[in-house]
């Protein structure tokens, strides 16, 4: 602010104060530290507690040990939270807790083996998948296809905004769910192979019009 000829004072300070708080300081320096850089510093913190050290976040990284490269370096506490939270979060998944736990004993054990004869261990999910079998290995398949399914980002809802952005615009604003979900669908999977046939059948017997479209 020196190159710029601007004399950076303290505001001023009176004895009651109704639109900001008096902050104690003895200098211009100190003032601005504890009225501008260290709120925004814990607000920076604050955000990026939530973002990432939130409890979904947290139950991700503890099933992620289930991946052969993590497994065998879990310790009996970690796996011990492991089956706590899986009967927390994913109570929907039908599993026995002192089944759950021999299969993480067999699956590391697997791996340790493998490791002992100099072979390669999977190192992400959907290698892992591979080498679990549902015979063997049935709830840690299922945990497995859990993590495969989580997004990792937000392309998957950008990509949803854009699509409705495109559908229901404001010239086209009135639209039912059903018909503005069926158009949705049709963008997202565009791949998809479509019978022009079927779909002037159904629309012709949906209700009666005035035009036949059936012969």
């Amino acid at each position: 602010m020196t190159d710029l000829d601007i004399d950076i004072k303290l505001p001023r300070i009176t004895i009651r104060q109704t639109q900001r708080s008096n902050t104690p300081a003895t200098c211009p320096e100190e003032y601005y530290r504890r009225v501008l850089f260290i709120p925004i510093l814990e607000n920076v913190i604050e955000d990026l507690k939530a973002r990432f050290l939130n409890e979904k976040n947290k139950t991700i990284f503890i099933l992620m040990q289930l991946v052969p490269i993590n497994v065998i370096k879990i310790s009996q506490d970690l796996e011990n939270t492991l089956v706590e939270t899986l009967l927390k979060h994913y109570s929907f998944i039908s599993f026995n807790t002192y089944s759950l736990k021999g299969e993480m004993e067999l699956w590391k054990t697997k791996w340790e083996q493998i490791i002992c004869k100099g072979l390669q261990i999977p190192n992400n999910v959907f290698n892992a998948i591979e080498e679990c079998p549902d015979i063997v290995f049935p709830c840690i398949r299922k945990i497995l296809f859990i993590l495969c399914t989580l997004p990792v980002s937000v392309a998957t809802a950008e990509r949803s905004f854009s699509t409705l952005r495109r559908l229901k615009s404001w010239l086209r604003s009135r639209m039912n769910e059903e018909r503005l979900t069926g158009l949705a669908l049709s963008n997202i999977h565009r791949n998809e192979p479509i019978n022009i046939d079927n779909i002037i059948d159904r629309f012709a017997a949906s209700n009666k019009r005035a035009l036949e479209f059936v012969i």
